[in-house]
C-alpha cells in the first residue's frame, strides 16, 4: 500500500496524512466530550458510583442498615443439589465396593472355617448396593 502511495506521489507524507487524521478525529471527541450536557450526564454517573461504592463499604463495615455482603448467583441451587447427589452415590458405591473387598478377602484368607463372618460382611454389601439401586431409582 505504501508503495502504491509512493508511485502516485512521491512528496506524499504518509506520518503527516496520518497526522492531520488523528488531530481531527481527537479534536471531534474533545468537543463532543467538552458538551455541557454530555459533561453533566458524565459528572451524574461518577456521583452515583462513588454513592454506590461507599453504601456498600458502610454496609459491609455494618454502619448502615441493610443486608451486609451478599453475592446471588444463579443456577447455583441445582448445581449443590447436583454435588451432594453425586457424592452420595460415590460414597454408597465405595462402601459397597469396600464390602465386597473384605468378603473376598475373608473368602481367600479363612476358607471355608470364616463362613459366618463372610456371610455378615456379603449381608452388609448387599444392603448397601440395594440402598445404591434405591437411591438411584428414587431420584
Amino acid at each position: 500500500m505504501q508503495q502504491a502511495a509512493t508511485s502516485l506521489d512521491p512528496t506524499l507524507d504518509p506520518f503527516a496524512v496520518a497526522s492531520r487524521f488523528f488531530r481531527r478525529r481527537v479534536l471531534a471527541d474533545v468537543r463532543r466530550l467538552a458538551s455541557p450536557r454530555q459533561l453533566a450526564y458524565e459528572a451524574q454517573k461518577v456521583k452515583l458510583r462513588f454513592a454506590h461504592l461507599f453504601e456498600g463499604m458502610e454496609r459491609l463495615a455494618g454502619t448502615r442498615a441493610g443486608p451486609g455482603l451478599r453475592m446471588e448467583i444463579g443456577g447455583v441451587d441445582r448445581l449443590a443439589r447436583s454435588l451432594q447427589r453425586a457424592g452420595r452415590l460415590v460414597a454408597l458405591g465405595l462402601l459397597a465396593l469396600t464390602a465386597g473387598l473384605l468378603t473376598m478377602g475373608f473368602v481367600i484368607a479363612l476358607g471355608p472355617s470364616g463362613l459366618g463372618s463372610v456371610a455378615s460382611l456379603s449381608a452388609g454389601g448387599a444392603v448397601l448396593i440395594v440402598a445404591l439401586a434405591v437411591y438411584l431409582i428414587r431420584s
